[in-house]
Order: structure tokens, then C-alpha cells, then sequence
């Protein structure tokens, strides 16, 4: 602590001590409750506090408390007299349990009591009370907490049938004020046939110092009834982490002057051990009545998950993160699960591993964990920080893919299961073009698109790739191959010609692997700990992946926010959902506006940042998003991040922010516009289905399926898509430092990789997420993991209500379920390859199903697939 800090300790230390003993001192008489005691106050703990109490004992202090609880607790209280009061003060002993997390908390209590000064022989002294209480709050702010008391009784059955309520409320105006309010008994049950439990009601003001190392609490109490109000002052002071004094003392005001004398009634001092995660509380009670007596002593246990600062110095653990499902950038909300992880929530555990000191090294399990290859390169980078932080990192490889290899070279070590072979394969990319497959079918295919590089419909109207468009991709292909490549062969270091070798010829066998010096050890899963153990020479176990849990005195801290808004999947007008064509999702206009909306408005959101992995969509959608972020930009910083790809319409949003960051490997640009249709006329006559168009006004009925666009309508189809075109290139240099004809230049439909982007000016520079999340804490004055993240827009994993999706989507999704009757489960399984095909081709393919007729699209190459 600092030498400021101590003198502070000190001198409110001696301010207590004086004040107890003047206090002492003072000849004053005991104020008594007129109606007694009443058994709904329970065991006396060492410590309390209706402002800041927080674990599993609120729910005899102040219920509201257990809002604020981030963990789970069990507590034993026990309450004695001294060898003197043995027999005349209260006594007993109890357990607690809770848990919250979020802003909600439960918890249960039972208590096993005596009081001699209940209610003599109508009553009894001995009895039981259990509590069931919940709060219920935003976890950061406010609490409101209610509980349920019921009582047992083995000698009054008046007692044995009583139940009483208690209502609690907490605000945490700030990480140094607190206040609390209680009030106890509220419906007034009847303890014997002529007195019932006065209704209890108290207040609370806490001030804290240095993160809650001192504590000043004044709370002040009455009772129903009572001509006294109760003050009482607390202190406490920490004085070495997990080391803390405290003290609190009762005082008696008299509201009239014939109920008695006022002054110092009683008080208790005591100490607390804290060893993180278990800790324990021992205090004397003294009683003010002729002099200063020694009553009683009570002591607490307590055992919560890393619930407060701790005395001894945490030890060093090693994590293992799962590197082997799939990961989604904003997955669907199922009601028990998502169906994939989501990938900034990996992210943000990597950077938070990199900044704790108390983590010394990281096991990663890899298996296809389907990430992307922009993807791959983001988690390699965090990688690289945990080593940079001087922490240790193992990879332990149960598939042997081009992606597995690129996220274990990263590692220190790479081990590798026998059961599995090293091969790395490179990367292809297949163009498919379904024009002479329409012909067929007699659908004509009627695409018009602005600039030779746009070739998202020659999927459509090609029988091959344009080669414009196989420019475009060879360049892309080229540059991430040759990333790969140095990637694996720094991380191993290794000689590049030997690699270029082993993708030309995969597989290797694990020995093989090892002797190359691709990997390290063979190793079966179950074998990890002890693996680590010979090559650290220390023994090591493993954590299972990685929470973050704030001590109960970092949870007043009040952190700021940077937002992080996901735009994921094709963009569509309308509401955010599941793709009726695929594992991805939809991001819509209404649903991402309504969340900008929230960031703009909420004033402790300090920064946004936009997390885009999406191939584009809806011109209509794309601008109205991009309108509302310029217009969230006006009043706080909003940084774009790029993923896999933003590419079309996600680059028109990207273009929103103030700056555009990409990974080397994002595949973005593809500035352009089309819009067209397929027309079903010759399909009909080959069907006999005969089609007759009534028709007024030349361009009317132009996006009709059953006739071919005539040339009026071909005419205001291509000016409408023209200006839209003109209109993305303007919107663009609001943001870039770029004229429109420069900007023209490289946009013309054509994609780019992230490290040519940045060179065009279209990216300002080269990173991802975490490197986005710096730069917004940076533009908003904040310190670096200052602020708390969170993900925006929240999304449920029904289909999507969006009004562009439509039927014949819905309906090829519901082709595609599983859920089918079981008699016809063998046909399922012969259909399983078929089923694989379609659901492969149908995001591509059948992409123009998401929309409108008509409605002008910004997509990129939408017929590739690269592996």
C-alpha cells in the first residue's frame, strides 16, 4: 500500500480507537425495544453492512446483495457467549448458500438459534429460521432483493407456523459510494396472541478508498414502535491484501426525551483472512451496561470461487483452450446452446490470458476448428501476444489440416496424436458457373451489372469465369498461399524450399513429422499433463478453458464500455436470423439500426467497434446501416473490423467508421452493383404452363419471372443500378482519402485481399479485432482493457421474419431438415451425399432468393469456394 495510504489507515485506526473509548466512557443506559426481541433478527455476524454486503449472508442483511454476487458461496456462521453470558445472550449458529451471476442471485439459509430473551415460556428460546431469498439488478448498478422467512419451533406452535417477508434494496452510485436500504418483517406476522414482529426499516451510506481498502459505512435503523433510532458507524480497514480490521458500534438516539437516555449500546471488533476462493472472520461482541463487558465472540467460513483480494500471491495455471468446433462471428442464440462458438468471445479470452499475470501457460486443442482463413490469422496474432507476455503455449494437434498446421506453428512446442497424419495441402478455389445447367432447365439467367469486375452473376449468365474474374481470384489465391507458407515455415523454422516439398506431396506419418521437425512429441490426449510435467519439470494441471471472474471488490469498479457490433452474413432488409440456405446467418437492416440506435444513446458505450464477416447483400439495407453508423460516429469513435470477408455491401458498412482495419488475408473491395432475375418462360412453355401479360406502361412487370426483360426495361434497370454505383463510390470517400475517379479505379466490382486493400487505400491499416478494440480505446481516451466488451446485436436461431426472404428459401430449408419420419430414415442415409451437395451449393446459388424481385444487390463472386 502507499505511504499515503498507511497514514490514512493509521490515523482513522486511532480515530476509531478514541472514539470507542470515549464512548466506552460515557455513562449511559441500554435502551431496550418496548416490544422485546424479535426472532426474525438472526444469528449476529462479525461483519455487515446493508451498503456493501454482497456474498451469501445478505439474505440476513439485505437481500438485494445477492444481485451483485458474480459466483457461487457457502457459509457457516457460528455465534457463542463468553464463559460470563453463557446462557443469557444469544447464541446459535448457520449456514448460507448462494449464487448469482448477471444481475441475478438466489441463495438459502438455515439457522439454528437461542435466545434467552425471546418470549420466555410462551415462546420458547430455542428455534429454527430458514430463508429462500433472490435480487434481482443490472450487476452493475442496482439491486433489488426480496426474502421469504419461515420458522420452526419445537416448544410454541404459534412460532412453528409463522413466515415474515423482507424487502432490500442496493445502488452503487459510484466505485466509492454505496447505499442500502432495508426493510424487515413487512407483513407484521404475530409472534404471540397479543404482539406481533414490529416492522424493521434501515438505511445505509458507505464511502470507499483505494478499490475498498478503507471503508467508512454509516447505517441507521428503527424499529416499529421503538422511541430509539439506531447509528452505526463501521470501519474497515485492509490493511495488506486479503488482511482486514474492522469494528462497528451501536448507538441508541432516543426520539423523545421520556423513552431514556441515549449512548453506545454495543460494538464489535474482529479480524478477516482472505485466501481468494475460502476465507474467515472471527469478532468479539462487547455490551455497554455499567461499564464495558466482553459478551460474546462469533466467527465465519466462507468458500467462494475467487471471490476477494487474497493474502497469499495466486498461483501460477496452465489453461487449455479447445481449438476444435466451430466458431461463428455472432452465432444463433438456441435455448440451450448455440450452435457454434462465437469467435470474438475467443478472441477476447486470448487477449485477456495475454494480461494475467497469474496464467503461465496455454495447452491449445486443435481439430478443424472451421475457422477462416483471416480467421486463423487473427488467432495466430493472439497466440503471439501470449508468447510476447512470457507465458508458455503447447499445441496439441488431432488433425493434421492445412489450417491445424498454421494455428500450432504458432505454438513454443507442437505435439501431435499418433492416430492422425501431418498434411498440409495448400489452398484451391473452385468457380462454379450453372448457365448451360439453367439452359437445360429453360431458365434464362438476366443479370446487369456496373463494370467488368463485378462478376457475382456470371455464376448465372457464363458458362466459365470470366477473366477478370479469374485475375481477381489468382491474386487473392496467391497472396494468401504465399502468407501460409511463411507462416508455417517462421513458426517451425524451417527452410521454405522443404515446405514447398511436403505441400506438394503430402501426407507425413507422425514419426515421420517428428524427424522432419514438423512437430515435437507423439502424444495421446491423455498423456498431455504428464507430457508437461517432464518438459516444464514441474508438475502442471490443467484449467479448462478460460473465465474471467472479478473479485467482489472489482465489481464496484464501473467500466466503461466498447461496443462490438457484428454484421454477419449476407445483409438483407428487414430482421436478423438464421439462412434458410445454410449454417450462416443473416444480418438485417431493422435488427443492426435498432442496435446502433442503443450504442448512440447509451452513454457509457465510449467506442464502437464494427465486426464485419459478411459477403454484402441489399444495396437498400447496406446504406441505411452505413447512414446510421456516420451518424453514431458524430458522437463517439467507430473503428471497422474486417474477418473472413467484407466485401460489397459489407465494405459499403465498413466505409461507415472512422477507420477500416483487416486482417492480411480478408478477402473485401468488390465496390459494384447488380440486379437481374431468372426468367421461367421457356421452362413454363416446356411444362405447359402458358403465360399471358397484361400490361400497362412499358417497364411495368419487368421482374416478372414468366417473360424476359424487354429493352425499355433493360434501359431503367441498368440507369437504376448505374447511379446506385455512382452513389456507393460517393458515400466511400466521405470516409477515404480518395476522389471519387480514384476510387473508381480500384473499385469497378473488383475484390482484394486485406494487404492489397491497405495499399489501395481502401483499409487504413492491417490487424484485427483486438487491434481494432486498441485503437477505439485509444480515439476514446481510454486505457488499454480499461473498458469491458460486449457484442451487439443479440439474435435467436429461428428463421429470420425478414420480409426479403422468401418462400422458395424457406421451403429448400425445410427440404434440407433432418427431421424427418423415422421408417424413412435408410432413405436419409442414402440421400446423404445429395443432402451435403445442396446444402454446400445452396448459399451460392440460391443467394438471390434472399431478396426482393428486383432488388439491386452488392454481392461479391458468390459461386466460389475456397479451401
Amino acid at each position: 500500500m502507499h505511504k499515503q495510504a498507511r497514514n490514512t489507515a493509521r490515523a482513522l485506526i486511532t480515530l476509531a480507537a478514541s472514539t470507542f473509548a470515549t464512548l466506552a466512557a460515557a455513562d449511559t443506559a441500554h435502551a431496550q425495544d418496548e416490544i422485546g426481541t424479535s426472532p426474525s433478527v438472526g444469528i449476529t455476524l462479525p461483519d455487515r453492512s446493508l451498503a456493501t454486503q454482497d456474498d451469501a449472508a445478505s439474505l440476513e442483511v439485505n437481500p438485494a446483495g445477492l444481485g451483485f454476487m458474480n459466483t457461487a458461496e457457502f457459509q457457516y456462521n457460528l455465534q457463542l457467549g463468553s464463559p460470563d453470558f453463557a446462557g443469557t445472550v444469544d447464541s446459535g449458529h448457520a449456514i448460507f448458500m448462494a449464487a448469482g451471476a448477471r444481475g441475478l442471485g438466489i441463495g438459502f439459509g438455515a439457522q439454528f438459534l437461542n435466545s434467552p430473551t425471546l418470549g420466555g415460556a410462551e415462546v420458547g428460546n430455542s428455534y429454527r429460521k430458514f430463508t429462500v431469498g433472490g435480487a434481482l439488478g443490472d450487476g452493475r448498478k442496482f439491486s433489488l432483493g426480496l426474502n421469504y422467512n419461515y420458522f420452526g419451533s419445537t416448544t410454541s406452535r404459534t412460532l412453528d407456523e409463522l413466515h415474515a417477508w423482507d424487502l432490500g434494496a442496493q445502488l452503487r452510485l459510484s466505485p466509492n459510494i454505496g447505499m442500502g436500504f432495508f426493510a424487515r418483517d413487512i407483513n407484521r406476522p404475530f409472534m404471540t396472541e397479543t404482539a406481533s414482529f414490529p416492522t424493521r426499516w434501515g438505511a445505509a451510506l458507505a464511502l470507499r478508498f483505494l478499490d475498498g481498502r478503507i471503508i467508512l459505512d454509516q447505517s441507521i435503523e428503527k424499529v416499529q414502535d421503538s422511541d430509539f433510532i439506531t447509528l452505526t458507524p463501521r470501519v474497515v480497514l485492509e490493511v495488506l491484501n486479503g488482511l482486514r480490521v474492522f469494528a462497528r458500534a451501536n448507538f441508541d438516539v432516543t426520539t423523545t426525551q421520556a423513552a431514556g437516555t441515549s449512548g453506545l449500546v454495543d460494538m464489535n471488533a474482529g479480524l478477516e483472512m482472505s485466501l481468494g476462493s475460502a476465507g474467515a472472520q472471527a469478532a468479539f461482541f462487547a455490551k455497554r451496561d455499567n461499564g464495558t463487558q466482553l459478551t460474546g465472540h462469533g466467527y465465519t467460513v466462507w468458500v467462494s470461487p475467487d471471490k476477494k483480494r487474497s493474502m497469499l500471491s495466486p498461483s501460477r495455471k496452465w489453461i487449455l483452450m479447445d481449438l476444435t468446433k466451430g466458431y461463428s462471428e455472432l452465432p444463433s442464440s438456441g435455448l440451450f446452446s448455440p450452435s457454434a462458438q462465437s469467435f470474438s468471445s475467443l478472441i477476447f479470452q486470448l487477449d485477456k490470458i495475454a494480461a494475467d499475470k497469474t496464467i503461465d501457460g496455454v495447452v491449445f486443442n486443435i481439430s478443424s476448428p472451421g475457422l477462416g482463413y483471416a480467421q486463423v490469422w487473427e488467432v495466430r496474432q493472439r497466440i503471439d501476444a501470449i508468447r510476447a507476455a512470457g507465458k508458455n503455449t503447447v499445441a496439441v494437434m488431432q488433425a493434421g489440416g492445412t489450417r491445424d498446421v498454421m494455428l500450432a506453428s504458432a505454438s513454443d512446442k507442437v505435439w501431435m496424436v499418433p492416430t492422425t497424419v501431418y498434411e498440409p495441402v495448400g489452398i484451391s478455389a473452385t468457380i462454379q458457373n450453372y448457365a448451360e445447367a439453367l439452359s437445360k432447365l429453360g431458365v434464362k439467367a438476366e443479370f446487369f451489372r456496373v463494370r467488368d469486375y463485378k462478376s457475382s452473376p456470371e455464376a448465372y449468365i457464363k458458362r466459365a469465369p470470366s477473366k477478370e474474374a479469374r485475375q481477381q481470384l489468382d491474386e487473392y489465391i496467391d497472396q494468401v498461399f504465399a502468407g501460409l507458407k511463411s507462416t508455417i515455415v517462421l513458426g517451425r523454422k524451417l527452410d521454405p524450399a522443404k515446405l514447398a516439398t511436403l505441400l506438394d506431396a503430402p501426407p507425413l506419418l507422425p514419426d515421420e513429422a517428428l524427424d522432419q521437425g514438423y512437430i515435437d512429441a507423439i502424444v495421446y490426449p491423455d498423456e498431455v499433463e504428464d507430457l508437461l510435467k517432464a518438459e516444464f519439470k514441474k508438475s502442471i494441471s490443467l484449467q479448462k478453458g478460460y473465465k474471467e471472474r472479478p473479485t467482489s471488490e472489482e465489481t464496484w469498479n464501473s467500466r466503461a464500455e466498447v461496443a462490438v457490433l457484428v454484421i454477419d452474413g449476407a445483409i438483407v432488409q428487414g430482421s436478423s436470423g438464421a439462412s434458410p440456405l445454410g449454417d450462416d446467418g443473416l444480418s438485417g437492416s431493422d435488427t443492426v439500426i435498432g442496435a446502433i440506435n442503443k450504442l448512440r444513446r447509451d452513454g457509457n458505450i465510449k467506442a464502437v467497434v464494427v465486426r464485419i464477416d459478411s459477403p454484402g447483400g441489399s444495396a437498400l439495407a447496406s446504406d441505411q446501416i452505413y447512414r446510421e453508423l456516420r451518424r453514431l460516429a458524430q458522437k463517439k469513435p467507430v473503428i471497422a473490423s474486417m474477418g473472413n470477408i467484407a466485401a460489397s455491401g459489407g465494405y459499403y458498412i465498413a466505409a461507415g467508421a472512422d477507420e477500416i482495419i483487416a486482417s492480411p488475408w480478408t478477402l473485401t473491395g468488390s465496390i459494384g452493383i447488380f440486379a437481374g432475375k431468372f426468367s421461367l418462360g421457356e421452362f413454363g412453355d416446356r411444362w405447359g404452363i402458358n403465360t399471358t401479360v397484361l400490361q400497362r406502361g412499358e417497364a411495368s412487370g419487368a421482374f416478372s419471372m414468366w417473360t424476359p426483360f424487354s429493352d425499355k426495361q433493360k434501359a431503367y434497370i441498368k440507369k437504376y443500378i448505374l447511379y446506385l454505383y455512382e452513389m456507393f463510390l460517393v458515400q466511400v470517400t466521405n470516409t477515404r482519402d480518395l476522389t471519387v475517379a480514384e476510387l473508381d479505379a480500384v473499385a469497378r466490382g473488383r475484390v482484394w485481399s486485406g494487404k492489397a486493400a491497405m495499399e489501395k487505400k481502401l483499409v487504413d491499416r492491417q490487424g484485427g479485432l483486438i487491434d481494432a478494440l486498441r485503437r477505439a480505446e485509444e480515439l476514446a481516451k481510454l486505457d488499454e482493457r480499461e473498458a469491458i466488451y460486449r457484442v451487439y446485436p443479440n439474435t435467436s436461431s429461428s428463421l429470420s421474419s425478414s420480409p426479403g426472404i422468401s418462400a422458395a428459401a424457406r421451403t429448400l430449408r425445410q427440404a434440407l431438415s433432418p427431421d424427418l419420419p423415422e421408417e424413412v430414415d435408410t432413405l436419409v442415409r442414402m440421400a446423404a451425399p445429395v443432402q451435403r451437395m445442396l446444402e454446400d451449393i445452396g448459399p451460392m446459388v440460391l443467394m438471390p432468393l434472399l431478396y426482393e424481385d428486383g432488388e439491386a444487390l452488392m454481392l461479391p463472386m458468390i459461386a466460389i469456394d475456397i479451401d
